[in-house]
């Protein structure tokens, strides 16, 4: 993980909006596909999302490692998947960068 996603990291935990930001489009494109994979639908995915990133936000100064961001919000993205009824990943997609 580079310093300055780090850096976001710990200042959204303490509030920074800003931060957030940078950490919303650090992780989006990890949270956008893993929501597409559980659902297969690109308007269920993008309301996925965000749910995903209000519960982050709500919820990221309870993140123990800063270093542990991409899998924290994934976690929480297939968590707000199956709240949304899609139980498991049901379809593949390539991420490119």
């Amino acid at each position: 993980m580079n310093i300055e996603l780090r850096n976001s990291v710990l200042g959204a935990a303490g509030g920074n909006t800003k931060d957030f930001g940078y950490v919303y489009a650090s992780t989006y494109i990890k949270v956008y596909h893993t929501a597409l994979e559980y659902c297969g639908n690109k308007e269920i995915a993008e309301n996925i999302v965000h749910d995903a990133y209000v519960c982050i936000w709500a919820n990221i100064r309870t993140l123990s490692n800063p270093d542990g961001i991409f899998e924290w919000c994934e976690n929480i993205t297939v968590l707000t998947a199956k709240g949304y009824g899609y139980k498991e990943r049901k379809h593949s997609y390539d991420i490119k960068s």
